[in-house]
């Protein structure tokens, strides 16, 4: 785990990296089996991730999204690390607004893969504007089920041909 934190920290930080570059690159992941299940897995969990906002309510990110030993950190936040830690920050968040998850670039071998997104956030209170993180969420199967070990983030979004979802409405 201390391993994946650590390659993730470099690849945030480090934008010129080949990894930060494929993430908003042509590059791709050749499109396998595995690959296009893990896709299929991980976006079933954003959208119980994008449900739970849509309702004001936590329960699955906390249970379900993220593992008891999660951890994420971000541009001016902090670090958090597993379920206490998200349920503060959780409890007020998905009261305040609608969020849309939009992958980008996905890599899986094995029981380990990671998705760089672009992460939509749309407040409830039409005072404030839309913004958006690009992220990388990473993930690990454990007991035959995909489950986010963590996520890092900036403020921003990969650039993406024709995208929509950062005018998203509610």
């Amino acid at each position: 785990m201390r391993a994946i934190l650590t390659l993730a920290v470099a690849m945030l930080l480090s934008p010129t990296t080949v990894f930060a570059q494929a993430a908003h690159s042509q590059i791709a992941e050749p499109d396998t089996q595995e690959l296009r299940a893990f896709k299929a897995a991980i976006r079933k969990l954003y959208d119980l991730k994008e449900k739970d906002f849509a309702q004001g309510r936590d329960d699955h990110i906390l249970n379900q999204f993220y593992s008891r030993d999660a951890v994420s950190f971000g541009e001016g936040e902090g670090i958090s690390t597993g379920r206490e830690d998200f349920r503060k920050i959780y409890d007020v968040v998905t009261k305040q607004s609608d969020v849309k998850v939009r992958s980008i670039h996905t890599f899986v071998s094995g029981t380990a893969g990671w998705d760089w997104a672009n992460f939509y956030v749309t407040p409830r209170d039409t005072k404030q504007k839309p913004f958006s993180f690009a992220i990388l969420f990473v993930w690990a199967k454990e007991h035959g089920k995909w489950i986010c070990k963590g996520d890092a983030y900036v403020n921003g979004a990969f650039p993406v041909p024709g995208d929509a979802a950062v005018k998203m409405r509610r």
